[in-house]
C-alpha cells in the first residue's frame, strides 16, 4: 500500500467525505509532508500517458483483427474459386477422356480423323450471334460430311436472304 492509500484511509477513519478524500488536494499535501516534491502530478501524468498508450493500443488491435476478418473472408473466396476450378478441371478431363473413348470407337481412321477435327472447330469457334450460330452449324456439318455440305454455298443463300445495304437506305 502507498503512503497516499494509508493517507487517505485514514482521513476516511476521521470522517471525511469521498470526495475530499479523493480530492488531488490530498495527494498534494502528502508530497508536501513527505517532501517528495511533484511525485503526484507526476505520477498522474504517466498513469494518464499510459491510459492513453493503452487506448491507442486496443483500436490498433481492432484494426489489425478487422484485417484479418478481412483475410480471412477473402482467404475462403479464394479456396471456393480454387474448388470450383477443380470441378471445372474434373468436368474437363471426364469429357476429354469421354471423347477420346468414342473417338477410338469409331469404325475407321477416316471417322476418328473427322471427329479430331469436329473437335477442334468446336473448341476453337465462338459463337457469338444467331449468324455465328448458323454458321458453326454448317461449318460443322460440312466437316462431318467430309465436305458433302458446301458450306460457303449455304452461307451465301442465307446472305441472300437479308436485305442489301442499299434496300435499308430507301427504307430510312
Amino acid at each position: 500500500m502507498t503512503g497516499l492509500d494509508c493517507l487517505r484511509e485514514e482521513m476516511e477513519k476521521r470522517g471525511l467525505s469521498k470526495v475530499q478524500i479523493e480530492s488531488k488536494t490530498a495527494a498534494v499535501v502528502l508530497d508536501i509532508v513527505a517532501n517528495a516534491g511533484n511525485k503526484y502530478e507526476e505520477i498522474q501524468k504517466q498513469e494518464t500517458d499510459a491510459t492513453k498508450r493503452l487506448k491507442e493500443i486496443e483500436e490498433s488491435i481492432r484494426e489489425h483483427e478487422m484485417e484479418i476478418e478481412h483475410y480471412k473472408r477473402l482467404l475462403s473466396k479464394w479456396e471456393s474459386e480454387i474448388e470450383k476450378a477443380r470441378e471445372r478441371r474434373k468436368h474437363c478431363e471426364d469429357y476429354i477422356d469421354e471423347f477420346n473413348k468414342s473417338i477410338s470407337e469409331c469404325e475407321t481412321p477416316g471417322g476418328r480423323d473427322a471427329m479430331r477435327i469436329a473437335q477442334m472447330y468446336v473448341n476453337s469457334v465462338n459463337v457469338d450471334t444467331k449468324y455465328d450460330n448458323t454458321a458453326y452449324i454448317i461449318g460443322l456439318a460440312s466437316i462431318l460430311s467430309k465436305g458433302n455440305i458446301n458450306a460457303i454455298g449455304e452461307l451465301q443463300k442465307i446472305n441472300k436472304k437479308l436485305p442489301k445495304i442499299e434496300d435499308w437506305v430507301e427504307i430510312i
